[in-house]
């Protein structure tokens, strides 16, 4: 016997799932699944605030200046610097993080889940009294909770360096800008390549039935 011990190789299952959860598709999914979800929720409980898109409420609290409504335009505008100020803190919590080499990922992503438990204890406690009437000094907050957590989820896609490219998750404006032209620059390759190939033009039949078939190579590519 020569005595060699024969190592058994088992997969690694938390590794696997990490490495999933961080690649670009699920990530920006999953993130996007939850500035929805709060950004919608926070919406009908608060009246018209956005804790994702916080520059809307500055045209919100343009129509609410206008209906001489001091409070709310306060409580809007107020949003504004609250986002500023915690998209200042955590970046500097990701400089730190990279400073003690500790993955800023996660020390970000584990920030977040710390806000959004707050911002769930305050929900829970502070919302039920905004069934009967409007109250900014319990909307305030619960918007600021909210803001916080998605401030914090605006640094996250910017600092973590753990995707391809930057993909925004609290403001689909630019998702669906993005689609537009990359749809327009695939047909039009399409459509080129179909003009090069047959010296005779296509028919419009033929022109729809290339731009089907393009947006379902795009589908299945994406």
């Amino acid at each position: 016997m020569t005595g060699e011990i024969t190592s058994i190789s088992r997969p690694n299952w938390a590794l696997s799932i990490s490495n999933f959860l961080v690649d670009d598709r699920p990530a920006g999914f999953l993130l996007s699944l939850v500035a929805g979800f709060v950004d919608t929720s926070a919406f009908i409980i608060l009246f018209g605030i956005f804790t994702a898109h916080v520059t809307g409420n500055i045209a919100l609290a343009g129509a609410s200046f206008v209906d001489e409504e001091e409070e709310s335009t306060l409580t809007r505008l107020l949003m504004i610097p609250v986002f500023m100020l915690l998209v200042a803190l955590t970046s500097l919590l990701a400089k730190y993080a990279r400073r003690k080499q500790w993955p800023v990922f996660a020390v970000l992503l584990t920030a977040e889940a710390i806000a959004l438990t707050i911002f769930l204890m305050v929900s829970a406690s502070l919302s039920p009294a905004l069934i009967l009437d409007v109250q900014e000094e319990y909307i305030f907050p619960i918007g600021m909770s909210g803001v916080v957590a998605m401030a914090i989820q605006n640094t996250l896609m910017k600092e973590a360096k753990v995707f391809k490219s930057y993909i925004p998750t609290t403001v689909m404006t630019g998702n669906t800008t993005q689609l537009t032209i990359d749809l327009v620059q695939f047909i039009g390759a399409k459509l080129s390549s179909g003009n090069r190939q047959k010296k005779k033009p296509p028919s419009h039949g033929n022109a729809l039935v290339v731009i089907f078939q393009s947006l379902l190579d795009l589908l299945v590519v994406a």
